[in-house]
């Protein structure tokens, strides 16, 4: 049986941007339970707004009960995808109740033993930094990414005109749901991030492993990442959890110093 991690450390930031008069991003952490949800809400100017916050407050409710029970990578990856589809389910028919075009992104972590286990649908992300080298490990559902998974050449002129911001699936919208879903084996060091478009359509991923390398600590990271964002002119909501899995205290100390010598 892997050992469990017992620190695991949060920290969060967002901001409405500078072209909206509500923010339509939601994200929940729980360190106990160390599990996420982030959500970018779509739609009208209310229905995006509801929609991100009931998948948030669904979700995390899902995964508090689920961490709890079931510890079998197989059955968890079944159960968690599921946790979706059902959510999925009562967004859309909350959106018929109220009569309103609802429907959000959504990005979702749980840790149990060592293991970190995702679920995703939409552009909303999950990074993960390593060894100072970030690598994105969710796939984004858009015409842009469908574009460039058909052509195998990212910087062509047909890719570069394509608009990043057309999601091609989000919860409460589309039928029916293809949930992605993801496992990692977690080590001491590692950073996750969690992103709404507001903030990687404008960061590179260049940038965003700068940014997460230089950081002096996880709150101030996530507030300068969102900061960044802002000032290369996002005009989005922005949206920023990190998730940090600290190494020990000595290797944390002799990594400094290889940094000051380097």
């Amino acid at each position: 049986m892997s050992e469990e991690i017992k620190h695991f450390k949060f920290a969060s930031c967002t901001d409405i941007g500078p072209s909206y008069s509500v923010n339509q991003d939601s994200l929940e952490y729980n360190q106990g339970n160390k599990s996420f949800v982030l959500a970018d809400g779509v739609g009208g100017h209310q229905g995006g707004e509801i929609a991100s916050h009931f998948i948030v407050k669904n979700l995390m409710a899902g995964q508090s009960i689920i961490g709890q029970q079931i510890t079998n990578p197989a059955m968890l990856k079944q159960v968690l995808k599921l946790l979706v589809i059902q959510a999925d389910s009562q967004l859309k028919d909350l959106g018929i109740t109220k009569e309103l075009d609802m429907g959000t992104t959504v990005v979702t972590g749980l840790v149990v033993g060592q293991q970190l286990h995702y679920t995703y649908v939409g552009d909303s992300r999950l990074y993960l930094l390593r060894n100072n080298l970030l690598a994105q490990l969710t796939t984004d559902d858009t015409l842009k990414q469908q574009v460039m998974d058909s052509t195998q050449l990212f910087n062509s002129p047909v890719n570069i005109a394509v608009p990043s911001n057309i999601v091609t699936q989000a919860l409460g919208l589309t039928s029916p749901i293809n949930v992605h879903y993801g496992y990692l084996n977690l080590k001491p060091g590692d950073i996750l991030l969690c992103s709404t478009d507001g903030l990687h359509d404008v960061l590179s991923l260049a940038q965003l492993q700068k940014q997460l390398n230089t950081l002096t600590t996880l709150q101030q990271c996530a507030d300068d990442l969102v900061a960044k964002a802002l000032k290369l002119g996002s005009r989005d909501n922005i949206s920023v959890l990190l998730m940090e899995y600290p190494q020990p205290l000595y290797e944390s100390l002799v990594n400094k110093v290889k940094q000051c010598l380097a």
